[in-house]
């Protein structure tokens, strides 16, 4: 998924609808600010930035979905690997990160926006004894 505006704002939910996917994304906004929804079972890597502005990952906790069925003995993780002025790396998944290698085999969200902030919400399974923040 590509998408791009100049002097407005972005809101954009990416859903799977029926079994995991590798689901690729690049979001740019030169004035306004971007906002991404990603649903449970979305999985991969993420780099978020923001010229002039904040960036933010939030987690929203839901108690059901596909999820529960295919990752239900599989816990869910959230790692950052940097979190600075304006910038925000990490990855989000089932289970344990993969190798670099591997990772190719999952997603990866590209958001980048001058004067807006970006902020990307994550559902992930409401029992905090299934997930961890690392």
């Amino acid at each position: 998924v590509k998408a791009s505006t100049f002097n407005s704002n972005m809101n954009v939910s990416m859903e799977h609808t029926n079994v995991p996917a590798r689901i690729a994304g690049r979001l740019t906004s030169t004035q306004g600010f971007i906002d991404l929804g990603l649903d449970a079972l979305f999985a991969g890597t993420f780099d978020l930035q923001a010229k002039n502005s904040h960036t933010s990952l939030v987690q929203v906790p839901v108690s059901t979905g596909l999820w529960t069925s295919l990752y239900d003995d599989e816990g869910w993780s959230y790692q950052n690997d940097y979190k600075g002025s304006g910038r925000l790396l990490g990855w989000v998944g089932w289970g344990t990160r993969p190798s670099h290698e591997a990772h190719l085999t999952q997603g990866h969200i590209d958001a980048e926006t001058s004067l807006g902030a970006v902020t990307v919400r994550v559902q992930r399974p409401s029992d905090t004894a299934s997930s961890a923040v690392r």
